[in-house]
């Protein structure tokens, strides 16, 4: 497929919008039909080999439109999401995340017992350097941005017995509505050697998890130039190679403690490399691991979702949900969120490279590249997070009688339009949607052929809001 232009785009994007309308205009009277579903693709509507692309691709009024038709262009709402959205993911900068990257490898071992003193390396100049780094963000943010920046203190003790003062860095940003939630994006910036107690080896990670540090700097740099509807809490762990110690730690002395209301957790490590052992190069796709805790799992489908929902999947990386919380026999901070009951998934790269991993994991190993369409695709996600409407409730199927059955929902406050997302049996991530513009749908028999559903309310300007939890089929 050719790659799309920010004007051909925007061309796309009124043939979406019009579609939309011209969908939901049809659909509004029950004596017209049922919902028209738009599949992501494959065979007789089964299930998509690969990524396909939003609502609406047919030409709706049969003659293209008009790409200098401005005045149709600024009135749609999609149009306005997209255009942010579309800034938004082109402040993403190469060079701050290889700076990022580039500088915690200069640490020489960021190993939880190495130097806290020492200026140029260790855990300790790591520490402090993240430290600046969530500083300069706060003095560049807007004077009508709340962000603030604290350290949670903890103790760590290693496999030998040895104890240290380890911390984790937090840029808190506050958001603007009340009970909205909060969201935790983090990365652990600690690193091992071969031997996991060895600190005083090179153990540059600069894969895992510089790559992870600098995604997270860089979205806290970016979204905090606008305050969130949800507030964000950007967390930089420290002792996760060791049982996961700084991310239990904050669980438990932060989130339980002050009885936050944690919506999601989206751990980022390792998004640096786009090779396998083989030699293999995958730089198209990520993955998305979570449990089989409906509300985690649904955090993967969603990023699935959203590049769909957005009509980026020509722009992103193409999300993989996984159906395991994490690979064979390794973890990460999002074990910690998870389980205590809170919603949690991690974005890996796609491919493993097990043997470029630590003494082994160093800067030349990292695709600057890879790492922008990582936090890129992570970004349209936090859209959607942080600022789409909330997820719509009592999400029940009436029955019509004959076979028929109509959707309903409780109205989402500020929703202008609905997405409503059906799962086929066996399928992990989400097959149809469509568009809705009322609380209520036509009756319809097509429910009997999906497991389950889910509805994202959609405001007035087109941010698409988070998927409500799973409603089953029966």
């Amino acid at each position: 497929m050719i790659p799309m232009t920010h004007s051909t785009r925007k061309v796309f994007f009124v043939l979406v919008w019009l579609s939309f309308v011209t969908i939901a205009c049809n659909l509004s009277s029950t004596t017209e039909a049922p919902p028209t579903l738009v599949p992501r693709g494959g065979v007789n509507n089964g299930p998509a080999p690969t990524a396909q692309a939003t609502l609406g691709l047919q030409d709706p009024v049969g003659g293209g439109g008009d790409s200098d038709d401005q005045s149709v262009q600024s009135g749609s709402p999609v149009l306005q999401v997209e255009d942010r959205l579309y800034q938004m993911m082109q402040e993403v900068n190469a060079d701050n995340l290889y700076r990022h990257v580039e500088a915690l490898v200069g640490f020489r071992t960021r190993h939880v017992n190495s130097s806290q003193t020492s200026a140029t390396e260790g855990i300790g100049a790591a520490r402090r350097y993240i430290y600046d780094q969530m500083t300069l963000i706060q003095n560049q943010s807007p004077a009508d941005v709340n962000f603030t920046i604290m350290e949670h203190p903890f103790q760590a003790t290693t496999g030998d017995g040895k104890t240290t003062q380890q911390y984790n860095v937090v840029g808190y940003l506050q958001g603007t509505e009340t009970g909205a939630g909060t969201i935790v994006i983090g990365a652990h910036y600690d690193s091992r050697a071969d031997d996991l107690l060895d600190a005083s080896s090179n153990a540059p990670g600069a894969a895992d998890n510089g790559s992870g540090v600098a995604v997270v700097l860089e979205l806290a740099r970016i979204l905090s130039q606008k305050p969130p509807r949800a507030t964000v809490m950007f967390v930089l762990f420290s002792a996760e190679e060791h049982n996961r110690q700084g991310s239990r730690t904050f669980v438990r002395d932060y989130i339980k403690q002050y009885d936050v209301d944690l919506i999601a957790m989206i751990n980022i490590d390792t998004v640096g490399s786009i090779n396998n052992t083989r030699g293999e190069i995958n730089n198209t796709e990520i993955r998305a691991f979570s449990s089989d805790q409906p509300a985690s799992r649904q955090l993967a489908r969603m990023a699935d979702f959203m590049q769909f929902g957005y009509g980026l999947t020509d722009e992103t990386l193409k999300v993989n949900v996984m159906d395991e919380l994490d690979r064979e026999g390794r973890f990460g901070d999002h074990f910690s969120f998870d389980e205590e009951g809170y919603p949690a998934v991690r974005f890996i790269e796609a491919f493993e490279d097990h043997y470029n991993r630590e003494t082994r994991d160093t800067l030349d190993k990292v695709e600057p590249e890879y790492m922008v369409s990582a936090a890129q695709t992570i970004l349209s996600y936090m859209m959607a997070l942080s600022d789409g409407p909330r997820p719509p409730q009592n999400i029940s199927l009436r029955d019509d009688g004959n076979g028929m059955r109509s959707l309903v929902w409780d109205p989402v406050s500020g929703a202008d339009q609905y997405y409503v997302v059906l799962r086929r049996p066996g399928s992990l991530a989400y097959d149809n949607w469509f568009p809705w513009n009322d609380n209520i749908t036509n009756p319809t028999d097509i429910w009997g052929d999906y497991a389950a559903l889910a509805i994202a309310a959609v405001d007035e300007s087109g941010v698409i809001g988070p998927l409500s939890a799973e409603y089953p089929i029966q």
